[in-house]
């Protein structure tokens, strides 16, 4: 698991090495970034990666708006690790695809 507290220096890693990425788990509201700016130079560049996103409270993404954005799964704060966990695997099984390649 890579962590990363900063959306930009993150964006950064990954167009480095993008491959090294199974999945995308981001906050809505970070400093320098936005998490729906984050995941759309993302997809750009692996338009397929799996995406959860999450928000304790924004006006412009919901669970009825994510999919415009790229995000395959979205979460609200506060969570649970049980909700944490089975979200993210929802989000990985949802992008399997064996003849997919990103």
């Amino acid at each position: 698991m890579v962590t990363f507290t900063n959306p930009v220096e993150a964006l950064s890693v990954f167009k480095s090495k993008p491959e090294m990425f199974d999945l995308i788990f981001s906050d809505m509201l970070m400093p320098g970034m936005s998490g729906d700016k984050l995941i759309k130079e993302i997809k750009k560049i692996r338009p397929h990666i799996p995406v959860v996103i999450s928000t304790g409270f924004s006006d412009t993404i919901g669970p009825d708006t994510i999919h415009d954005i790229g995000v395959t799964e979205f979460i609200s704060k506060p969570f649970l690790f049980n909700l944490f966990s089975s979200t993210l695997e929802k989000a990985l099984t949802k992008n399997l695809h064996p003849a997919e390649t990103d």
